[in-house]
């Protein structure tokens, strides 16, 4: 699936905008706000994680039966890790990555490995900065995705992006991204939810000391399902997703602001009969933090977003959050931590499979951590965990708590 013209004309625009740009800003005096950290470095870590839930099936019980799985379960996941960056001249190699394997003392079937890698360049010119990178990462997918039948499914994705950020610190600055990706499910009847994305983002942004942070930006994506054949149509079902918004950061003394919100139209490539083709909402995003002395501080925030689903039945979920948190500092080396989030999921149905989908959700999520610090090389963490799930289908219905301690080194 390719981008529409539009959004190539979009593209094509926006490279001209932030090539005068560069030209323009790099005649003036200044530093080069685009710049990446120009020091080498090379770093290792290792951790293990063991963690206690009595509910591993993130269902009711007779979901868990047909899954084949014991509620209660306890997780051991040794993972190691590696960082490094390499500078030549003006330009920047980096990378970084992870490799951790899931023990599970009951359900062995979900036992797998978890990779991460990720790796790029970036080079300075003027006051522009371009940078490429890539990734890769594969886990056992979120059980909550899975559909009664299903128990485990590796899930898999890599992405592909380059990006243009032209500008200073203080002043007018442009950029350019564009990105490809690719999701694939282990699992016959998960990979109707293969997907293949592109996208393209392009912004504009003023900042100053004075008056912070704003910006227009405007997103085009294209989102394809080749495994999601419609009766009829030659290729796979896909949707196509176009927003434009505003941005705003600013600070107010203890007080910080962070806040997006954009229109979209979303356009189905090929939606099946009863199902609604086009779609037209808001996304928005924002959080405020206030730093009560040196030692306390207070968050909240919330979200609107639309995703590609990972769940036969359904191609796009639209998510609403809300979170609150704070953090004390018990000293220099204890940190506390307590938050309650509460979500809720809207999923679109396409009745194109039997299996059972669900297409509302509400969570609710409180979470209490505490991290010891004993020196840059070893920090023990303690985290506690309450989730309790309300869907349209009861089945799926769960009250879990889970419990994880968690030691760290690095080197």
């Amino acid at each position: 699936m390719r981008l529409r013209p539009l959004a190539l004309g979009a593209a094509l625009s926006a490279m001209a905008f932030s090539g005068a740009l560069a030209q323009s800003t790099s005649s003036g005096g200044g530093g080069s706000g685009g710049a990446a950290s120009s020091q080498r470095d090379l770093g290792f870590g290792a951790q293990v994680l063991v963690s206690y839930t009595d509910n591993a099936a993130r269902a009711g019980k007779s979901v868990a039966v047909l899954r084949g799985l014991v509620s209660e379960d306890v997780t051991v996941t040794p993972t190691l890790s590696f960082r490094a960056t390499q500078p030549i001249g003006q330009q920047n190699l980096f990378a970084s990555g992870s490799y951790g394997y899931q023990f599970h003392q009951h359900n062995k079937v979900l036992d797998r490995a978890t990779v991460a890698l990720n790796g790029g360049g970036s080079a300075n010119f003027g006051r522009c900065q371009a940078t490429l990178t890539g990734s890769y990462q594969a886990s056992q997918a979120d059980i909550e995705d899975l559909d009664p039948l299903t128990t485990s499914n590796k899930r898999s994705s890599t992405r592909q992006g380059v990006a243009l950020q032209c500008g200073t610190p203080s002043g007018l600055g442009g950029n350019i991204a564009v990105q490809r990706g690719e999701t694939k499910n282990s699992e016959r009847r998960l990979r109707l939810n293969d997907s293949d994305s592109q996208s393209i983002s392009v912004g504009v942004g003023y900042s100053n000391s004075t008056l912070g942070t704003v910006g227009v930006n405007y997103s085009y994506d294209s989102n394809a399902f080749p495994n999601l054949i419609i009766p009829g149509r030659p290729i796979g079902d896909g949707y196509f997703n176009e927003s434009i918004g505003v941005s705003a950061q600013r600070s107010f003394g203890r007080v910080s602001v962070d806040l997006a919100a954009s229109r979209f139209s979303l356009k189905r490539e090929f939606a099946p009969a009863g199902a609604s083709a086009k779609l037209n909402g808001a996304t928005y995003g924002g959080s405020v933090s206030y730093d009560l002395g040196t030692r306390i501080s207070l968050t909240a925030g919330g979200s609107r977003s639309i995703r590609p689903s990972g769940r036969p039945g359904k191609v796009y979920d639209i998510s609403k959050s809300m979170n609150a948190g704070i953090q004390y500092k018990l000293g220099s080396r204890i940190e506390l931590s307590l938050d309650h989030t509460l979500a809720k999921t809207a999923s679109n149905r396409d009745f194109l499979t039997p299996l059972l989908v669900i297409t509302d959700a509400r969570l609710s999520s409180t979470s209490a951590a505490i991290l010891f610090t004993q020196s840059q090389k070893l920090t023990i963490g303690m985290t506690v965990r309450y989730d309790d799930r309300q869907t349209n289908l009861p089945q799926f219905d769960y009250a879990a708590t889970s419990v994880g301690l968690r030691v760290g080194t690095s080197f």
